[in-house]
């Protein structure tokens, strides 16, 4: 698979610093891309939290440091900034996200706010928005998560979902990845009683 530039928001960056507690999530992100970029002010949200959450000191570090793969970004169009500042559900690191992805070429968005996500494919259908939970799948699909169930158990934990949605991320993932799954399986690893998931 090959890796792509990506743009993350500050709630992705939350979930996959608590996923990372409980399996090295923020180390296998070097298999699906190639960089993730991180505008300044989902990295002033994100600092925002660190008193409560020790664990973002870690990834803080390695956006500020000079690590060629987590990207401290200042690059962003300041008139599509300028324009989705005004728009409903877009807050301004939402807008900043969106600004710099139209500016750097990255071939995604990595958020997991809805509302964020319903207002750009409104104005934008044509832009891929992956969640944490589009990742993990994909790193599954790819063999880089083993434990499937323990994965989703943990994830559970920060984010409810219903096998409803995990199917549909799932089938999505699949796509992006080229990885081919039968209906079986697929049904096997989106099933929430299957994986332990209450």
């Amino acid at each position: 698979m090959q890796g792509f530039k990506v743009v993350a928001d500050n709630t992705t960056l939350v979930y996959l610093t608590k996923l990372d507690i409980w399996f090295p999530v923020l180390d296998l992100l070097r298999i699906p891309f190639s960089q993730i970029h991180i505008p300044q002010e989902v990295k002033r949200e994100y600092r925002n939290g660190a008193d409560k959450d020790p664990h973002r000191q870690e990834l803080l570090q390695r956006i500020e440091g000079n690590d060629r793969f987590w990207r401290d970004c200042h690059e962003f169009d300041p008139y599509i900034r300028a324009l989705l500042d005004s728009e409903d559900g877009i807050d301004p690191g939402e807008s900043e996200v969106f600004a710099q992805f139209m500016s750097i070429g990255a071939r995604y968005i990595i958020s997991d706010d809805r509302r964020f996500t319903i207002a750009i494919n409104k104005r934008y259908p044509y832009i891929t928005i992956l969640t944490t939970l589009h990742v993990l799948c994909m790193l599954e699909q790819t063999g880089f998560i083993a434990e499937w169930p323990d994965c989703m158990r943990n994830y559970a934990r920060i984010r409810k979902t219903t096998a409803k949605d995990l199917r549909k991320v799932y089938v999505e993932s699949a796509k992006l990845t080229g990885v081919k799954k039968g209906k079986k399986e697929i049904s096997e690893k989106c099933s929430l009683k299957k994986l332990g998931v209450s």
